[in-house]
């Protein structure tokens, strides 16, 4: 939680920035994560809602039960934009699922940024987040660490439509070709961001 604090207050403190006009009611910002479901959204929100408290604005933490319910995640948002909400910071479920509604709110003079996950060809003003093709393949390059040719893996991830997550498995695969290694990839598993069903898995 402690290395989120500085994250969150620099997200908060972007979103503050990019709204910038004078407010007539009280600044409030949403957070809208893939799910609920994963313990990293936890400490995300006490990152943000520590941050709101330094910077004297309302916080909120509003996502869908399952990173698969991209649907969810849209009327999240759409409920967000009507309420005329200050700012969204949003970790899009499915790129190509939510760059209408993100446009909508951007439109609307709701400024949005995306972090943790991108949807790149939406309107939204910015993107904070990891350079998740070079993650992938340092995640690839240390497994080489523990492996030895003809040996097998399996992927765990936790959404097979959010774009970071993508981008990870896509990197992973170009290092471990490009290192020419024989090793065999045996399933592409999906978690929906739940702890439980990763252990299960």
């Amino acid at each position: 939680m402690h290395l989120l604090r500085p994250f969150s207050l620099f997200l908060l403190s972007a979103l503050l920035t990019l709204g910038c006009s004078k407010p007539s009611t009280p600044l409030r910002y949403v957070v809208v994560p893939k799910a609920l479901t994963n313990p990293y959204w936890f400490q995300v929100e006490d990152g943000m809602k520590a941050a709101g408290e330094k910077l004297g604005v309302r916080v909120e933490m509003i996502g869908p039960a399952q990173a698969s319910d991209v649907t969810a995640q849209v009327q999240i948002l759409e409920s967000l934009i009507a309420s005329r909400v200050s700012g969204l910071a949003v970790s899009p479920n499915d790129p190509d699922g939510v760059t209408s509604v993100i446009d909508r709110a951007v439109d609307a003079g709701i400024p949005v940024l995306t972090f943790d996950s991108d949807a790149p060809k939406s309107k939204r003003l910015c993107y904070v987040g990891t350079d998740n093709y070079t993650a992938g393949r340092t995640a690839a390059r240390q497994l080489l660490l523990y492996l030895k040719p003809g040996d097998s893996y399996a992927i765990l991830t936790g959404s097979l439509g959010a774009l970071n997550l993508n981008e990870r498995i896509r990197g992973f695969r170009d290092e471990l070709k490009e290192q020419k290694t024989d090793l065999h990839e045996i399933n592409l598993l999906n978690c929906d961001e739940t702890t439980d069903r990763a252990l299960d898995q």
